[in-house]
């Protein structure tokens, strides 16, 4: 009987987190769609901000514990600006940054294939800027990344409140 109303609260929580998770996105969404929409619709962002014609591919990497969506703003934006974007999916709980870069190496050689572009631009943010830097400093991806930017990616190491939360 105790089992039985643990598994019913557990179940409970779970679909509570679910609905919650669902308005958290429908919400970023809306301010999303709302940003769009003041780029066309105020005088100082209307102006359209186009891509050069010449311009690289970018790869968004994003950071630990995320998916693609959590650069959809980001990747949104840019397409709307004409550029071309490509994020990659990474597992990043259950592998180290080794295999993350050789799985961005990859991803970035399909992409070069894709669009024909001999140089990419990444995006990388939180662990997928370290992702980023192996992958540009240790499997030579210097030779077909053109600019590299990181953003909130620790550089320096974690802070000690990040080991209270264990691996």
């Amino acid at each position: 009987m105790l089992a039985n109303t643990f598994r019913r609260d557990e179940a409970r929580r779970s679909h509570i987190a679910r609905r919650i998770d669902r308005a958290a996105e429908a919400m970023t969404k809306l301010a999303a769609d709302a940003t769009l929409l003041a780029r066309h619709a105020l005088p100082w962002q209307s102006r359209r901000r186009c891509a050069p014609e010449d311009q690289n591919p970018l790869v968004l990497v994003h950071g630990f514990g995320c998916d693609v969506g959590s650069l959809g703003f980001v990747a949104r934006l840019r397409a709307h600006d004409g550029w071309q974007v490509f994020p990659v999916e990474l597992d990043t709980v259950h592998h180290d940054v080794a295999a993350l870069a050789g799985k961005l190496a990859r991803h970035v050689a399909r992409v070069q294939r894709r669009t024909g572009a001999r140089r990419v631009d990444v995006l990388g943010h939180s662990l997928g800027g370290l992702v980023l830097r192996y992958f540009v400093q240790m499997l030579a991806g210097f030779q077909v990344v053109d600019r590299a930017v990181t953003v909130g990616t620790p550089h320096s190491g974690g802070t000690w409140a990040s080991y209270a939360l264990g691996p």
